[in-house]
């Protein structure tokens, strides 16, 4: 007999390990396993036997635990392979049926058991060695292959607890599985055909030619002039004091106009420069991005996934068509009986064997039949819409695939004329970007000697000459006030000679105290004099003539300072315009280049752009015949559950006639 695997590549025409994988397969199996034992067993509920699984027999309680559905639970009745049917007892029910006085009492001839929250059952008597062990009968839900016991998998050739007759079905399943897979897998994109899938074309691979201007900027220098410190005024003698004269009429001049005031210098405001504000630079430009020139992969664009059959759902209450149940409708059991649809059977049989009640049995009987032909309309209806969707689907399919050959020769044309497009966009670009790194260079030579004529210049020839103004202003007041001081001594001295005179005819003494005074105030004189003079010489000229060498050597260094900052500037640019000049004529080179080349190689892709429509083609076909049959499959599987529950309730209402 062959495997698994080789059955389902017979059926589906498929290749295990290409078109799906194994490990799929594998699981495939088990779940339709799982499938045909859940719906064969729903609409044949007779037929559950051929899919149980049988213990080994078990001495103790909670030994034994089954994730399925139990349909039998025996027990030795004190004899070797005497067993006796177990009747199921609520947990509740543990004690009595310990209890030899109660009704309840199970002996080895009734004896009963029940489902502890654990999942293991407890048998009662309580079981034991030799002749009172027991063993449990339960739907498999471990698929096994039936050679060795071992899990289900691609390679087995049969499977354990499973009628043979019913094998098909699960090969039938897998292969649906196996045939949408290999759907999806083909619907991704036609680069999974034989086909070109795209055109790497060269780029240029000299960088593109940037120009921002010289990189050293011009940096304005700081002028800080240098203070002039105050300076040690002139130290005068004090005024010598008139003498007191008496009351005989002569009057002597008032001295307060000997008095030298020092004159004061205000050193003009050192001048501030506007910085020098060179032009914005060059705008580089972008280069073409030869990589957007790729001729794009071409999707096969399918709005809607392949279609898949959803077949009526059977289970509890909230699940299709078992919505609407209600507990109350039966009467008697667990509520869980009554939801569960794979248990009213065994409801039916509580009916008939432990209670007796036919009326009660035929109602359940009914409810039954009444989802069964509820079923059947849901898988009709099910059917119809796989049908008309999948009809959907290929009409999808076939535009699909004829838009993606139209979009691969209009992708090829489309990038071939945007490329030159591009390139002689760029050629223009390139002249015009030349073009403003001349005028650019023209606009810095412009600004700085603007600046030099309109800032520089005429800030520091006002400042210079406001600077001497003063100096010169600044000596002429010394020597003004010195000269005011020397006539308003000569006026003294004349008064002071009068009123000597005027003394000498009154009173000899006042006339020789006043003789002393005049002494005195020519003496005052001549050391106002002296003290400007050495002023003049010994303090002002020495601190001032300092500052000036100070200052004018600090203008000459911020002189220099800003014809080097100029230079520089200028030097930098004329490298940049260079290095601009000789690389983008390299680049100029580099592109032409890269377009020769990339305009054989979108003319190569469009030759193979039009070979390849016989493998879309092909796939087309593929793709449509591989659908046609994963239908024919799913039609072929739900039809086999179709006649299953056609027979049961053909059964039934013969059944009922009887």
């Amino acid at each position: 007999m062959a495997d698994f695997q080789t059955r389902v590549d017979g059926l589906t025409g498929l290749t295990g390990g290409t078109d799906y994988s194994l490990s799929e397969l594998t699981e495939y199996l088990k779940d339709g396993v799982m499938e045909v034992t859940n719906r064969v067993i729903t609409l044949k509920p007779q037929d559950r036997i051929h899919f149980q699984a049988e213990s080994a027999e078990q001495t103790s309680n909670n030994s034994f635990s089954v994730k399925g559905e139990i349909t039998s639970v025996v027990r030795e009745a004190q004899v070797n392979d005497d067993w006796r049917e177990c009747r199921l007892i609520a947990p509740a029910m543990q004690s009595r049926v310990t209890d030899v006085t109660s009704l309840d009492y199970a002996s080895s001839y009734n004896p009963a058991y029940t489902l502890l929250d654990n999942g293991k059952i407890s048998v009662f008597p309580t079981p034991g060695s030799a002749t009172k062990a027991f063993k449990v009968f339960y739907i498999n839900t471990d698929p096994k292959r039936d050679s060795d016991a071992a899990t289900l998998a691609y390679n087995s050739e049969d499977i354990r607890f499973f009628p043979k007759d019913k094998v098909y079905l699960v090969v039938l399943y897998s292969g649906i599985k196996c045939l949408g897979r290999s759907l999806e897998k083909r619907s991704i994109k036609v680069r999974d055909l034989d086909r070109p899938t795209e055109v790497v074309l060269d780029v240029v691979s000299t960088s593109i030619p940037t120009y921002s201007g010289p990189s050293s900027s011009f940096t304005m220098p700081i002028f800080a002039a240098p203070t002039l410190d105050a300076m040690p005024g002139m130290v005068f003698p004090s005024i010598p004091s008139a003498p007191t004269m008496s009351e005989n009429g002569v009057s002597l001049p008032v001295s307060s106009g000997l008095v030298y005031s020092q004159p004061f210098f205000n050193i003009p405001e050192t001048p501030t420069f506007n910085s020098l504000d060179l032009p914005a630079p060059v705008v580089g430009i972008d280069a073409p991005n030869f990589s957007d020139l790729i001729v794009d992969e071409v999707f096969v664009n399918i709005l809607s996934a392949p279609p898949t059959f959803t077949a009526p759902k059977v289970g509890g209450a909230t699940e299709e068509l078992t919505a609407a149940m209600d507990a109350d409708s039966a009467g008697s059991g667990t509520e869980a009986d009554f939801l569960n649809f794979s248990k009213w059977f065994s409801v039916v049989g509580e009916y008939i064997e432990d209670e007796e009640d036919l009326d009660l049995a035929q109602a359940q009987l009914a409810k039954i039949q009444n989802y069964v032909q509820a079923y059947s309309a849901q898988l009709q209806a099910n059917q119809a819409d796989f049908q008309e969707e999948a009809a959907e689907y290929q009409a999808q399919l076939q535009l699909a695939l004829k838009k993606a050959d139209l979009d691969a020769t209009k992708a090829a044309a489309d990038k071939n004329f945007k490329q030159q497009q591009e390139v002689q966009e760029y050629s223009s670009k390139l002249t015009k970007l030349q073009q403003d790194v001349a005028r650019y260079t023209a606009e810095v030579g412009a600004v700085t000697q603007k600046w030099v004529q309109e800032e520089y210049t005429p800030k520091y020839t006002t400042w210079v000459t406001e600077f001497n103004s003063g100096i010169q202003k600044y000596g002429a007041d010394i020597q003004n006030e010195l000269n005011n001081f020397n006539r308003s001594n000569a006026v003294y001295q004349a008064e002071v000679q009068k009123a000597l005179q005027e003394a000498q005819l009154k009173d000899a003494k006042e006339g020789r105290d006043l003789q002393n005074y005049a002494s005195e105030i020519q003496a005052y004189s001549a050391q106002v004099n002296k003290e400007v003079q050495r002023w003049a010489n010994e303090v002002y000229n020495p601190a001032f003539n300092e500052w000036q060498t100070d200052y004018q050597g600090k203008l000459t260094e911020f002189q220099a300072k800003i014809g080097a900052e100029t230079a520089n500037v200028e030097s930098d640019l004329q490298v940049q315009v260079a290095d601009f000049t000789s690389n983008l004529q390299r680049y100029t080179s580099d592109v032409q280049a890269v377009m020769s080349s990339n305009q054989n190689k979108i003319a190569d892709y469009s030759a193979k752009v039009q070979e390849s429509q016989v493998e879309v083609q092909k796939f087309q076909m593929d793709y449509t015949w591989t659908t046609e049959r994963l239908m024919k499959l799913q039609a072929e599987y739900d039809g086999a559950f179709s006649i299953m529950g056609a027979q049961t309730q053909q059964q039934q209402q013969e059944r009922r006639r009887q």
